[in-house]
């Protein structure tokens, strides 16, 4: 268990980067709604469900880490990848797909 304050630190960050996407886009509804912008997406929806899943793949990774050390199955240290790829390259998939005008 000498990774339980890694675990917790990569939990924290990920909840805590969840919280402040989460007001940043009731701001972002705020001032649509004030200024009546007329945008052809919602990138505020992109925000939050990149981090809804980030959040689920940190978890899904410190589920893994903690089943690995448990059972001693080596095999489930190869989904840890996954989990790792999908949480980094999730922002951009994201921006591609709600971001409009990036594209």
């Amino acid at each position: 268990w000498t990774s339980m304050p890694a675990t917790v630190h990569q939990l924290s960050f990920a909840g805590g980067t969840l919280l402040i996407n989460i007001i940043i886009c009731i701001i972002i509804m705020q001032m649509r709604k004030e200024y009546a912008a007329k945008m052809k997406g919602r990138p505020e929806q992109g925000l939050l469900l990149s981090s809804f899943i980030s959040l689920l793949m940190h978890l899904a990774n410190d589920i893994l880490l903690t089943l690995i050390s448990i059972t001693r199955i080596g095999t489930l240290s190869y989904f840890i990848a996954l989990t790792i790829a999908i949480a980094t390259t999730l922002p951009f998939w994201t921006m591609m797909t709600f971001a409009h005008s990036m594209r």
